[in-house]
């Protein structure tokens, strides 16, 4: 697993520098005009995004009967989240693991909110970005599939699914047998918050491809569907929530219906860096808001 991983990764990347290679000098000679309404819009709309997505996972530890503050929340996962570039994949979620349970959250508790999470960002990542997937191969859009396709993906978090965990031998099955999961009311709330969360990052991420390009209103689905679609082909390919020139190599090509070929190849690479800079100016604010209240951003952390 781990070498094709690693193949992919190579095979992602080497496409990149061809890509760049091949568009060097139209990227030089295009027509830049940046729209700086729309970039600041852009950098706004992301570090809020950021704190939807700490904010759904209290949301989960809550609905799992845990007792802890969405401040406590936030702040573990914003301060964890940077630990996703570490080589390897797993160090976020390590992280967060171990200062949840600082925080009073049980292990098990904490493992499995985990779990939900990525269950319910990569169905609803893939439900929300399928007018990409069509705009790109050219299929009809069916409405009627695509209502079948997200509710076939909700079914994989109904808690009699989840529950079948309680199988896998040693503490882990068991710690699950004495879990409290969410209620399919609350599943099904959480994954509509998701479907939501992925809806507003294409209209934020719309913004951003908006800043340098003119892009046309009826592309603007299909358009912003495109960076759901790339984090759900490059977690799925690699395993790792960041999807390091997989999801750029994605956004590429799904973008590429609706952008000139330098336009896209520029959105894709640096909506990397863009993402980047939500996340460190997101976590400023916790640590501003955190001095602004005398917390130790890592000591009080734990502290309830």
């Amino acid at each position: 697993m781990q070498k094709a991983r690693i193949a992919i990764l190579i095979i992602a990347l080497a496409f990149m520098v061809v890509v760049v290679y091949d568009q060097w000098d139209k990227l030089q000679s295009f027509n830049w005009v940046i729209r700086k309404d729309y970039l600041a819009a852009s950098i706004v709309g992301i570090v809020g995004l950021l704190f939807l997505d700490a904010l759904g996972w209290h949301l989960i530890l809550r609905a799992m009967g845990q007792q802890i503050s969405a401040e406590q929340s936030i702040r573990i996962w914003q301060i964890s989240s940077l630990a996703r570039y570490i080589p390897g994949g797993i160090w976020s979620y390590a992280s967060r693991v171990t200062l949840a349970k600082g925080a009073g959250v049980n292990f098990t508790y904490a493992s499995m909110s985990l779990y939900l999470e990525t269950l319910l960002l990569m169905a609803s990542s893939l439900a929300v970005g399928l007018p990409a997937l069509f705009a790109t191969t050219g299929l009809p859009f069916s409405p009627l599939s695509s209502v079948a396709l997200c509710l076939s993906l909700g079914l994989m978090m109904h808690p009699k699914i989840i529950s079948l965990l309680r199988y896998l031998p040693g503490k882990t099955g068991d710690g699950i047998s004495r879990m409290t999961l969410p209620s399919v009311k609350c599943t099904l709330g959480l994954y509509g918050y998701y479907l939501v969360f992925w809806i507003l990052f294409g209209v934020v991420f719309d913004c951003y491809v908006a800043a340098f390009f003119p892009l046309p209103l009826q592309s603007w689905i299909p358009a912003g569907a495109s960076i759901a679609l790339g984090f759900f082909i490059g977690f799925v390919l690699i395993f790792i929530p960041g999807g390091l020139g997989v999801r750029e190599s994605a956004l590429y090509v799904l973008l590429l219906p609706f952008l000139p070929a330098p336009v896209s190849l520029l959105i894709s690479v640096s909506s990397r860096l863009w993402i980047i800079l939500g996340e460190l100016l997101s976590l400023g604010i916790i640590l501003i808001y955190g001095k602004l209240v005398k917390l130790d951003p890592l000591k009080n952390l734990i502290t309830k």
